[in-house]
């Protein structure tokens, strides 16, 4: 053979590629035509150890005019022609066909969710927690994206994405040892068959990676920025800057410890107790020449000075964001600690802390002199 004809150099590609499902159809079909049924079991229980999908392989030959249907039946488009070649490379082709799988054969083997799957590995590097393989599918499925959306419910689809991943595990086309990964063989097989994919896969996913890092460096720098922003309002900071009585700074860090401790009951009422002498201090403040005796409830002198529009509007503006605060700490005190009508939380005594801090530094903003 001087010159190979386009069907020799299509079979002495196969060999040369060592494509052994392919070569062990041709083999077969050298001794008698057979419908793709008879073909897939000769071929998978002759060559392979478990069940193998022929059919794929069968497509491919077809398309490339190898083999032809005829009456339901396959045959050699060019029996002659391939027998020949066969018998030339008889030594290569024997060796590749004793082998375990050849090109192709583990990527032929999946469907498009198993693909999926793989491709969504390798977007992680080929190792990935199972946990995160599956949060990531699963975001695909609420998106409505990616082979596993499309059921009838969004949860029968996120089901059988664990089903497929187990079965793949099975199969051995998945190992998992902690994490997810695909093995060895089966990853270069899977490489050599979809490199144009994974190509146009890895550069989504780097343009992906370069946005996600602008994004994460902005987020870096917001981060900072609201580090410094929080530390303004830090309790412990923010009562270390205002000048309070020492019984009144002792008081918040007895509270801000019963805290810690999660006698969070006890932390109201530490602040209650602080709050207290706040409303006093403001309401003889405001009403020093007043005839009101002093005899009035606490809850009254925080809504007479709540409802005081002349002093908010005139004299003392943010008397009523005062009365507001101390409030918020009357209601907890009264719900929480007093008499227990609601179990008593971490976020109400932290709010509680910051309610008053916050309302020392509406005196400190106002003028107002805080003696114990």
């Amino acid at each position: 053979m001087n010159e190979n004809t386009a069907e020799e150099r299509e079979i002495i590609e196969i060999i040369r590629n060592r494509e052994k499902a392919k070569l062990a159809i041709l083999r077969e079909l050298l001794l008698k035509g057979m419908d793709w049924f008879e073909l897939a079991d000769k071929v998978s229980k002759k060559y392979y150890d478990r069940d193998f999908k022929v059919l794929p392989f069968i497509e491919i030959l077809e398309s490339q005019g190898l083999i032809k249907k005829k009456e339901n039946k396959y045959e050699l488009a060019d029996k002659t022609t391939c027998s020949e070649v066969l018998a030339a490379n008889k030594k290569e082709t024997d060796l590749i066909l004793s082998l375990d799988y050849g090109k192709g054969d583990f990527a032929r083997q999946l469907d498009k969710q198993e693909r999926y799957i793989f491709c969504k590995i390798l977007s992680f590097g080929n190792s990935i927690a199972p946990s995160i393989l599956y949060d990531t599918i699963y975001d695909d499925v609420d998106r409505g994206i990616g082979p596993f959306h499309g059921y009838a419910r969004s949860s029968y689809g996120k089901k059988r994405a664990q089903e497929v991943t187990m079965d793949l595990v099975k199969k051995r086309f998945l190992k998992v040892d902690g994490s997810i990964a695909i093995p060895e063989r089966v990853l270069s097989d899977f490489v050599t068959e979809n490199s144009t994919e994974l190509v146009s896969m890895l550069k989504e996913t780097s343009e992906k990676i370069k946005g996600l890092a602008k994004k994460n460096d902005e987020l870096s720098s917001n981060i900072e920025q609201l580090k410094t922003e929080i530390g303004k309002f830090d309790p412990t900071s923010a009562l270390q800057a205002l000048r309070v009585p020492e019984s009144i700074r002792n008081r918040i860090d007895k509270a801000m410890r019963r805290i810690d401790e999660r006698s969070f009951s006890e932390a109201i009422i530490n602040c209650y107790l602080v709050s207290e002498t706040l409303v006093s201090l403001l309401f003889n403040f405001l009403y020093s020449n007043s005839k009101i005796v002093q005899r009035i409830k606490h809850e009254d002198k925080l809504k007479k000075i709540w409802n005081d529009e002349e002093n908010e509007k005139r004299n003392f503006p943010g008397i009523s964001v005062i009365a507001s605060l101390l409030y918020v700490i009357l209601w907890y005190r009264n719900k929480m600690a007093a008499h227990i009508e609601m179990p008593p939380t971490k976020e109400a005594a932290r709010i509680s802390v910051a309610s008053l801090i916050q309302a020392l530094i509406e005196f400190e903003r106002l003028g107002i002199k805080i003696d114990a």
